[in-house]
């Protein structure tokens, strides 16, 4: 991709971010400002992905976090 069209497909995100917004609810329930979405329980079995953004994580700080989860 060139710079040409980087630009202008950021540009169009960026306008289309200010457009109002037509998603529907996942649900049937009605979402309030107090009302918390949550997802399905974790089964035995299941992967968590770890990420860090921003910054590098050495090796002893992701098993700390593996072994705290």
């Amino acid at each position: 991709m060139n710079r040409r069209n980087f630009h202008g497909l950021a540009a169009l995100g960026i306008i289309g971010s200010f457009l109002p917004s037509q998603n529907k609810p996942l649900s049937n329930a009605k979402i309030g400002e107090n009302s918390l979405v949550k997802p399905k329980r974790l089964l035995p079995g299941d992967k968590v992905g770890l990420i860090t953004p921003g910054s590098y994580i050495p090796d002893a700080g992701y098993e700390k976090a593996v072994l705290n989860l």
